[in-house]
């Protein structure tokens, strides 16, 4: 009995202990479970077979703990509840390797620290979403999977704000440590992603070799003080879409990858929406010490940068960097670059497209070391402007396929496409407009330099024109030629070879005008008259501007169609100087259809002007005209001859007569 009596003490001691601890942490119990004093929380449980499964909990009120759970519980945070811990997170797992259902904001979480923070080894089963309305407010990271798994969608469709209280992790949803998410990451149209507003770090951010085997799709609106979505170590398998209602505001990159010490993989980036980005690029990708493989880069919406930032930027760093097609169907505006693909080590592309407006204050496309697999391509809706710098510029890069412009191409700087010890391994094609900058007296629309190389023609079908030359070059190969049945503008100067020992031939059936400039043409030149428009123009100015003619062709010249000159009001030539207006090195066949051999050219005061043909040049010479008074006396004195002689002839016929 004195056992039993003990026993029974010992019992009511636990069970007044156990209220006492109820009342401490604010429970008390009940049949279906453990309720909150005051009514701010619930618990209900729920039975599993064989198993013993914890309560869900509903909180509907004010709490100001931090919310432990596990055991399969849900959360559910109604309109009317909230959490706020000064010094903590809000819902944190019960302890390592925890089993977590649904967690559901409608209410607001604002702590010192994360939000909700799911880690050490947790998994969780069916999605984390914090509802239309819903706040969660932290000093540190809003959301947080840390070593960790979840299952079902991370979705947000209210209000998440990341702090800077804590070093490293201050973003608004974060996947760190080699965390999964199995499904989808969402932030809903009139959802807001914020770290501007606190100053911490980026809007989504996916690190250490964590990965998102769903989609990334952004509605709403995301802001940050870094990057706004930024994979740094940390990979995606399916797409990372900003829809067309997503705004990306961010202060460094709008959507960042990079790869650190894991490689990265990422199914594809697409921008529907408006990506601002302050102090970088608009999508960047890099590969910095370890390898990127990224899918499509596709804007049909608008980016806008800053501060030298680039559009979209891919830097192939010492780790390397592959990407398939880039496309901008959409508006890209740039203080920087437009397109920049640059690498310090392997850096390749399978293609570029532009259809829609691409505008770089420096370079509209910019290659730096890269490699295109594929073709450029500028479509016919495309334009591609610079304002400080070249339309295309590309350095050491080797663009496999084509280049090819249907559209604009235009640079208010310098040349509109220019090329430095680069290769284009098919063509050059334009059959739009290409246009060098019309205030810089030095601008190309086409420069090769320095050991570059075109394998096929550059084949002009539209409008290609600058100041210094419509195509330049030097120390390089064209080894198709240039065929031209568009429109030249500007001078040829094309000092390089065919890359087989010979010349750079020019084929024209189009119009060139050469302008004013002198011109040098390294193989042969040949012209046909395949419509009433073909033609070559120069432009003459004052004689003593030239020390050699001002087309000289060191192959072969054979001529059809016509020849346009226009003069210099100083222009002129004495009589018996002659001016080689063409000079061929070889041998000179054909004729102009508007200027026969010793044809007159013009009149010039007291001088005509007329072309001469000779086997190896064209040239230029000019004769005295008699003054037309001296005429009008010959002829008056020849009439007036012609009457005497009559009147004398007359008078002698009647002197005979009459004698």
């Amino acid at each position: 009995m004195k056992q039993n009596s003990h026993l029974l003490s010992q019992l009511r001691a636990h069970w007044r202990n156990s209220e006492l601890q109820q009342r401490r942490l604010g429970y008390r119990a009940s049949a279906s479970g453990l309720v909150a004093l005051g009514g701010g929380l619930s618990l209900a449980l729920s039975a599993m077979p064989g198993t013993a499964q914890a309560a869900d909990i509903t909180i509907n009120g004010r709490e100001t703990r931090t919310q432990q759970i596990g055991g399969n519980q849900s959360l559910e945070i109604t309109d009317t509840g909230s959490i706020e811990v000064a010094n903590g997170s809000g819902v944190i797992p019960t302890g390592a390797n925890a089993a977590i259902g649904a967690i559901d904001n409608a209410g607001s979480i604002d702590v010192g620290n994360t939000g909700i923070l799911i880690d050490r080894g947790a998994t969780a089963n069916a999605g984390i979403r914090n509802a239309a309305g819903g706040l969660i407010d932290a000093g540190d990271t809003g959301i947080s999977i840390v070593s960790s798994e979840l299952s079902g969608n991370l979705s947000n469709a209210g209000t998440i704000q990341g702090g800077n209280e804590i070093e490293n992790r201050n973003d608004g949803i974060g996947l760190y440590s080699a965390s999964t998410l199995n499904n989808d990451l969402i932030n809903a149209q009139g959802g807001s992603i914020d770290t501007l507003t606190n100053q911490g770090d980026d809007g989504v951010s996916v690190q250490s070799n964590s990965l998102i085997k769903g989609n990334l799709l952004n509605a709403g609106k995301i802001e940050s003080a870094n990057d706004g979505i930024s994979f740094l170590s940390g990979s995606i398998e399916g797409a990372i879409v900003n829809q067309q209602t997503g705004e990306i505001l961010a202060n460094t990159n709008g959507i960042a990858v990079s790869a650190t010490n894991a490689a990265v993989a990422i199914g594809s980036i697409s921008n529907e929406g408006s990506i601002t980005a302050t102090n970088g690029d608009g999508i960047y990708g890099f590969g910095l010490s370890s390898a990127v493989t990224l899918g499509n880069i596709q804007n049909n919406g608008s980016i806008v940068t800053s501060f030298d930032g680039n559009g979209i930027g891919v830097y192939s760093g010492n780790g390397g960097i592959v990407v398939n097609d880039i496309g901008n169907d959409g508006t890209i505006t740039a203080s920087s670059s437009g397109i920049s693909l640059a690498g310090g080590s392997v850096g390749v592309a399978t293609s570029i497209t532009n259809a829609g407006t691409l505008s770089g204050g420096i370079n509209g496309i910019q290659l730096a070391v890269f490699q295109i697999n594929g073709d450029i391509n500028n479509a016919e809706t495309g334009e591609i402007t610079s304002s400080f710098g070249n339309g295309i510029f590309a350095e050491s890069s080797t663009i496999a396929g084509d280049l090819v412009n249907q559209g604009r191409l235009k640079s208010s700087g310098f040349d509109g496409a220019y090329l430095f010890n680069s290769q284009i391994q098919g063509q050059i094609l334009n059959q739009g407009s290409i246009s060098a900058a019309p205030d810089n007296e030095n601008s190309v629309g086409i420069a090769l330099l320095s050991e570059s190389s075109v394998v096929g023609a550059i084949n002009n079908q539209g409008d290609i024109s600058g100041n210094a030359a419509s195509i330049l070059v030097d120390q390089s190969s064209g080894v198709g030629g240039i065929v031209n049945s568009g429109d030249l503008e500007g001078a040829l100067l094309l000092s390089g070879t065919d890359g087989l020992g010979g010349g750079i031939d020019v084929t024209n059936s189009g119009s060139i005008d050469l302008g004013s400039s002198e011109s040098y043409i390294s193989g042969n030149f040949t012209q046909t008259a395949a419509s009433p428009d073909t033609s070559l123009a120069i432009s003459l100015l004052s004689f003593g501007v030239y020390d050699q003619a001002p087309l000289r062709i060191a192959g072969d010249a054979d001529i059809d169609a016509e020849l346009r000159l226009s003069f210099d009001s100083s222009f002129a030539l004495n009589e018996a100087t002659r001016f080689t207006l063409i000079d061929v090195f070889s041998s000179l066949t054909g004729m102009f259809t508007n200027y026969a051999s010793n044809s007159l050219v013009r009149s010039f005061g007291s001088y005509d002007l007329f072309i001469d043909y000779d086997t190896d040049k064209i040239e230029l010479y000019s004769t005295a005209r008699v003054p037309v008074p001296a005429t009008l006396m010959l002829i008056g004195a020849g009439l007036f001859g012609w009457y005497m002689a009559q009147t004398i002839g007359r008078r002698r016929c009647a002197g005979i007569a009459n004698g």
